[in-house]
């Protein structure tokens, strides 16, 4: 095969998947780099995934030159990867519809993520630093997936979570204090489905308000537990 048959094969990749290694730098990634239409970058990992701290590193220029470039991305994976934070111009990523961040040292997402209008799933499952969700995340109006399992440091839910309507999976709701009445958001997400876990379901003071949350009116979840408080790491 001649340089320019092997420079069109790369041309025409769409879909990228690797195991991550423990420090992975743009050099890694050069074959790919420069690719226009790139759908998919997938993160895969071996080893335990109980096992913390995070030892797998991606370094600042992959996730704030190299990612960004990525236009026409759909799905987004960053399993594992010990970083703190994404960059602003995630939110550039119009196209984007599956964003999976669990076990990353995430403490909080970018304001910008509010313009990503196409997506569909957020996963944060044991992001155990994740501390705040932006208050823009009512904007992801075609989000069906919120995984926020074992996120113990998040006390607070953003306000008009109500507004994503198209949610089929939310495992985590929070009463903090001071939102006594924020418990009755969860009546228009009539299409929840699974298991939810509600915290903070001291601060509700009326037990009407948990009427009004409809929560057996949803058909659709498979059960639902109260949590009084959550321990905070």
């Amino acid at each position: 095969m001649d340089n320019g048959e092997s420079y069109n094969e790369i041309e025409n990749v769409r879909h990228s998947s690797f195991v991550s290694s423990r420090y992975d730098i743009l050099k890694r990634f050069k074959s790919i780099s420069e690719l226009k239409h790139l759908r998919t970058f997938l993160t895969l990992h071996k080893g335990n995934e109980g096992k913390y701290p995070n030892t797998h590193f991606l370094s600042y220029d992959v996730l704030h030159r190299m990612l960004p470039k990525f236009k026409f991305l759909r799905v987004l994976s960053l399993y594992h990867y010990a970083i703190s934070e994404l960059p602003k111009t995630i939110g550039d990523l119009k196209l984007l519809r599956h964003l999976n961040l669990s076990w990353s040292h995430i403490t909080k997402l970018p304001n910008t993520v509010a313009a990503l209008y196409n997506l569909e799933t957020l996963i944060l499952y044991q992001c155990i630093y994740l501390d705040e969700l932006p208050a823009e995340i009512k904007n992801l109006i075609a989000l069906h997936e919120l995984d926020l399992a074992y996120t113990e440091r998040l006390q607070e839910m953003p306000s008009r979570i109500s507004s994503l309507t198209k949610l089929h999976k939310l495992s985590k709701f929070i009463v903090s204090k001071g939102d006594k009445h924020r418990i009755r958001e969860l009546q228009g997400l009539t299409r929840l489905r699974g298991k939810l876990s509600i915290y903070g379901l001291e601060n509700v003071h009326n037990v009407h308000d948990v009427r009004i949350a409809n929560l057996k009116g949803k058909e659709g979840l498979d059960g639902y537990s109260f949590d009084l408080e959550q321990r905070v790491l």
